[in-house]
């Protein structure tokens, strides 16, 4: 069937990643890791051959979520009731084949699961990385195009859209938002960054729509830092500093506490240099990078979303209805995180590793192959960020 054909293309399922959450968080005694289901959307009353129901209905009674990630620029939505037939990309805003799932996950049947885990109404979306996409083309193809969030998430008002990578062209290489910049074009006053402008404009009033800086804050900050302070600048402007939320992409970009750290240190400055296109701040009514909007961004507004009441003494207004233990914090005497053993490795249970593949359970492993071959290059692990970092002369 066409669903597992997809699914074995995922670097990881999300059983897979929904065991590794249960492992760590049991063998800490607190909640360290939350995990996604997979979004794989289809027509009412889809019933999947394998799973002998909707697949997300299976993920839900059987893997309890606490999110969910999807991609509508790739082929991972069924179209039709035909188990064999192509699965083909897709649109939030399609009432055909996005709304019954968006119908199945807000249910009443799960309404107790959904107290229990309230970042099940999270909906996170892959828009973007499309660097060579051509942005003439038929917009009823979304690719990283935004025009399919608006509608969506005003018919879906239960629900957040976190929208992965805030649309950003570029795929980890920032010289197109740097050309978009430079070109002088402006939209609404501020420049026309290509996609990602036009998503926090049009958005701008949904208070359910939220910018995720995965990627594009660590493939800008170091390479061209003036794209970096307009991303920034506009999603402060448009959206506000309660509607964004920090990523770290950290399987591309490697440990992510230099991005944390760069997050710290960054001000939108307040005249732009020529080299990023000029003009000041207040010329194109950007706020202040303030040290409470970057505490929000880097993890508070996340918290409120998860429904994670109590980081570090702050309340985050997490929902009413959130009765989980774990999110809420201190109810059970677990405050804060717990730290994981250091012999983690030997205290994985033989179920955990047949669900992650690893090389004695299975040939097929990639992650185990890339391993291999890192560790017969010679070389060790580091935490160093490579690539080009401008400087002033």
């Amino acid at each position: 069937p066409e669903l597992l054909r997809g699914l074995s293309g995922e670097l990881l399922t999300s059983a897979q990643t929904v065991a590794v959450r249960d492992w760590v968080n049991e063998m800490a005694g607190s909640l360290r890791m939350l995990a996604h289901g997979q979004l794989y959307p289809g027509p009412a009353g889809y019933v999947d051959p394998v799973y002998q129901q909707d697949y997300q209905a299976w993920q839900i009674e059987n893997l309890k979520p606490d999110s969910w990630k999807g991609y509508t620029s790739a082929n991972n939505a069924k179209l039709d009731s035909n188990p064999d037939s192509l699965m083909a990309r897709w649109r939030l805003d399609d009432q055909n084949v996005a709304y019954p799932m968006y119908q199945l996950i807000m249910s009443p049947k799960y309404a107790d699961l959904r107290r229990r885990h309230p970042g099940m109404r999270n909906i996170c979306i892959h828009k973007g990385l499309s660097t060579n996409a051509d942005v003439t083309a038929d917009a009823s193809i979304p690719l990283g195009r935004p025009v399919d969030i608006p509608i969506a998430a005003r018919d879906w008002k239960d629900l957040n859209f976190l929208i992965y990578h805030s649309c950003i062209r570029p795929g980890f290489w920032m010289l197109n938002a740097l050309t978009d910049v430079k070109s002088g074009r402006l939209r609404d006053g501020v420049p026309d960054i290509i996609w990602t402008t036009q998503f926090l404009q049009e958005s701008a009033g949904l208070p359910n729509v939220y910018s995720e800086l995965g990627t594009t804050f660590a493939s800008s900050v170091i390479t061209f830092p003036s794209v970096c302070a307009h991303i920034l600048g506009q999603g402060l402007k448009y959206f506000g500093e309660d509607r964004i939320v920090f990523g770290s992409d950290s399987v591309w970009y490697g440990a992510p506490q230099w991005q944390i750290e760069a997050l710290w240190r960054f001000q939108i400055p307040e005249t732009f240099p020529a080299s990023g296109g000029g003009g000041t701040r207040k010329q194109f009514g950007y706020p202040q990078l303030t040290e409470t909007a970057k505490r929000k961004i880097l993890g508070l507004n996340n918290a409120r979303l998860y429904g994670i009441r109590n980081v570090d003494g702050r309340l985050t207004n997490a929902p009413d209805d959130c009765d989980d233990r774990d999110h809420r914090g201190g109810d059970d005497g677990r405050d804060g995180y717990h730290p994981v053993p250091t012999n983690f490795e030997a205290l994985i249970p033989v179920s955990l590793k047949k669900a992650m593949e690893y090389p004695q359970f299975t040939l097929n492993d990639r992650f185990s192959k890339m391993r291999k071959e890192f560790l017969a290059s010679g070389e060790l692990p580091t935490n160093t960020r490579y690539g080009w970092v401008r400087s002033r002369t």
